[in-house]
């Protein structure tokens, strides 16, 4: 599958598909549920990065929300919630 997976992604196939795909040669039905779930999550993700981007941000208000860029990195990015401007900010 991941040789399947790989051709198709640098076929510029669109990654959701790519991965339903993939898994669809395999004739592995569990993987294939499994498949199209991991689909709809890289979906969503694509959806939350496109409104991420779109948020209408200065570079000085990225500043004030996070002040260092490698913050959002550290291992306790993930207690903290990120609103779309400090998402946006860290794309």
């Amino acid at each position: 599958m991941a040789e399947v997976l790989a051709v198709l992604v640098e076929h510029n196939v669109p990654l959701d598909e790519a991965i339903v795909l993939a898994a669809s040669c395999t004739a592995d039905r569990t993987l294939m549920k499994s498949a199209a779930a991991l689909a709809a999550h890289v979906r969503q993700w694509g959806e939350l990065m496109t409104r991420a981007r779109a948020w209408p941000v200065s570079a000085a208000h990225c500043r004030l929300i996070a002040p260092g860029r490698g913050q959002l990195r550290s291992p306790t990015w993930r207690r903290t919630s990120l609103s779309p401007s400090a998402l946006a900010c860290a794309i």
